[in-house]
């Protein structure tokens, strides 16, 4: 359950950062910034297990994400560089 908050409570301070309004046009427009929060360039699912057997939801869901890092500064990019494999990342 603290898990659970304290995922809550980053969201909420990144939500807060990137500052949404919602443009003329009806779309949704980011005022702030915040460096761990960055535009999706490209996004793939590359493999889906079946699920197991008395599931419905697939055992394995994998994809591929791609962001562009050359905008920002050395210590941002340092910081997603740093995102290893089980990191828990949200998007």
């Amino acid at each position: 359950l603290e898990s659970t908050y304290e995922i809550r409570e980053d969201l909420k301070n990144v939500v807060h950062r990137l500052k949404p309004r919602l443009a003329g046009n009806g779309e949704t427009v980011f005022t702030g910034w915040a460096k761990m929060a960055v535009p999706i360039k490209e996004f793939s699912i590359t493999k889906v297990q079946k699920p197991k057997i008395g599931e419905v939801k697939p055992a394995l869901v994998q994809a591929e994400v791609t962001v562009d890092l050359a905008p920002f500064q050395t210590y941002v990019r340092q910081d997603w560089e740093a995102i290893r494999e089980h990191d828990v990342l949200f998007l």
